[in-house]
């Protein structure tokens, strides 16, 4: 196939996966996987399944809906594994009790078991095609997140954490960054023998005080 083909091809898998991440990420439960996995097929395999299913692609029948899947699903889809995250060292070393202060909220939410959520950047390849990474847990996933006006400002998921491995990596000496967020980049960046200091920038008063709270 082609740039072109690809693109439209793209933009079609795209456009579906917004819409079920929005409004359907946990349409896909463990129950149903199991009754498929139960014939002998792979969780992945079974999820894979389920969520061309949920994105009305008909594999069976359509041939263009077929070459989509196996063009992109494989790539696509992880199962993951919680260890991998919260052996991470600030899930493992930084706790905190629910806090509140002006508009903005500190606290946790989670994944449920097989729902659907983006886990690492958008894998481009030289022939146009663009991987887009979707990821799930068999068990549940709690993650921090601070809300402001009930709204999410910011999270520490497994996008978070993958997207920021290279920036991390590369960091050194007297380190400058603009906004607090949840401090993942900054802690991750502390714990470096080769980083002298960090200095943040934030302008949000709510969020520095309540981070100072904890």
């Amino acid at each position: 196939m082609n740039k072109e083909e690809y693109k439209r091809y793209n933009n079609i898998l795209f456009n579906r996966l917004s819409n079920y991440l929005n409004n359907h990420s946990d349409f896909i439960t463990r129950e149903m996987v199991d009754e498929i996995t139960s014939i002998g097929i792979s969780k992945k395999e079974a999820f894979k399944m389920l969520l061309a299913n949920a994105l009305n692609f008909n594999i069976i029948d359509n041939k263009e809906d077929r070459l989509i899947y196996n063009e992109y699903f494989d790539e696509m889809v992880e199962l993951l594994k919680t260890n991998e995250y919260l052996n991470n060292d600030y899930y493992k070393n930084i706790s905190f009790n629910n806090k509140k202060n002006g508009h903005c909220e500190l606290r946790y939410d989670s994944y449920k078991p097989y729902e659907a959520f983006v886990y690492d950047d958008i894998e481009l390849k030289e022939n146009g095609k663009q991987i887009p990474k979707i990821g799930f847990f068999e068990k549940k996933f709690v993650y921090p997140v601070v809300t402001e006006n009930n709204r999410l400002w910011m999270s520490i998921t497994p996008n978070e954490i993958n997207s920021m491995k290279k920036d991390i990596s590369d960091a050194y000496g007297n380190v400058l960054t603009f906004g607090l967020g949840l401090g993942y980049f900054q802690y991750m960046c502390s714990i470096k023998e080769n980083v002298k200091s960090i200095t943040i920038i934030e302008k949000n008063k709510e969020i520095i005080e309540l981070f100072n709270k904890l």
